[in-house]
């Protein structure tokens, strides 16, 4: 007879060991997967508004350093400021060097700049805008700050230069808050002095090359060209500005205001003997920052001019004394 105090040893089944099916191991790399394309583009923005705070920061510094020179000079530096400004940057060294050596080297090609030994240590990195690829191998040994020429049709001695003596405060009657110094231009890779065979560049190259209208000669066909380097221009391959580097070597490629931020940069008719195509060009300020372009006022502030900005307001912020109604 079974002892009612006596309890039975329940009846444990056996654990079955199941692997992890297929369909369990595609549904987790599915969702790692989303999970990596949500999170992506959050970390892409993120990694670009790093950048472009840098880029602005450097323009502060750039800034600093010019108002540093005017205050030591009683005057701006000219269009050679990249050199001038050495000094004020922490690169004594490297400007005292510059002027022992007599060192002002023409580069033309951008892939040149690292090799050339007389530019060999001179890299500057506050010259350099973190967010163009081209900066990869150089960082500073060529230029993305270029100086505001004005608007630069028709003459060079509107905007935060002269083309003879020097430019000091008093020479900007508009006002420091209200005149562009030095704004932001994409690097070219143009491997020629001059462009050869026509091709349709791409959105990047479109940035850092130049295209050629027909050619507009009278200051008073300004608008006939700004609406063809708009509309009906042809593209020369390779036909980009040389490097500017940090030896001052920028002439005659400034910036000026002629066309909204990161349109289109336009040489007046094509490279002639009898013809100035320069004087009469569109040298317009470009980056690969969302939107718009860094720009410095020649009171040491930074803003974020848009692409979209009045095309008015743009020429006229481009003048130091051009006389125009304050924004």
């Amino acid at each position: 007879m079974e002892n009612k105090y006596i309890r039975r040893r329940p009846h444990w089944k056996p654990r079955s060991h199941r692997g992890v099916t297929i369909v369990e191991i595609l549904v987790i790399i599915a969702v790692i997967s989303l999970l990596i394309a949500l999170l992506l583009p959050a970390v892409q923005a993120a990694r670009r508004t790093a950048l472009a705070i840098q880029c602005k920061n450097n323009l502060y510094q750039i800034g600093r350093a010019l108002h540093e020179f005017e205050s030591q000079h009683r005057a701006y530096p000219d269009a050679s400021y990249s050199k001038e400004l050495l000094p004020h940057l922490d690169q004594k060294a490297l400007f005292e060097r510059i002027n022992a050596d007599n060192v002002l080297h023409g580069v033309l090609v951008l892939a040149q700049v690292p090799s050339c030994p007389k530019l060999s240590g001179a890299a500057v990195p506050v010259y350099a805008c973190p967010e163009d690829p081209l900066q990869q191998g150089i960082n500073g040994l060529a230029l993305n700050y270029l100086l505001n020429k004005g608007t630069g049709y028709g003459g060079y001695d509107d905007g935060f230069k002269k083309t003879m003596g020097e430019l000091k405060p008093s020479d900007i009657s508009d006002g420091l808050s209200n005149t562009v110094a030095i704004s932001e231009k994409l690097l070219s890779p143009r491997k020629k002095a001059f462009g050869e065979g026509l091709y349709h560049p791409t959105t990047d190259e479109a940035l850092r090359n130049y295209a050629s209208t027909d050619q507009f000669s009278s200051p008073s066909q300004r608008g006939e060209f700004l609406n063809a380097c708009s509309t009906n221009v042809v593209w020369l391959k390779d036909h980009g500005p040389r490097p500017c580097t940090p030896q001052g070597n920028c002439l005659p490629h400034l910036l000026n205001t002629l066309m909204p931020p990161n349109s289109h940069s336009c040489m007046n008719g094509f490279d002639s003997f009898d013809w100035d195509p320069g004087r009469y060009a569109a040298f317009t300020a470009t980056s690969l920052h969302s939107g718009g372009v860094h720009t410095l006022f020649a009171d040491g502030s930074v803003r974020f001019v848009a692409n979209n900005v009045h095309v008015p307001l743009w020429q006229a912020i481009g003048t130091r004394n051009g006389g125009e109604v304050a924004f």
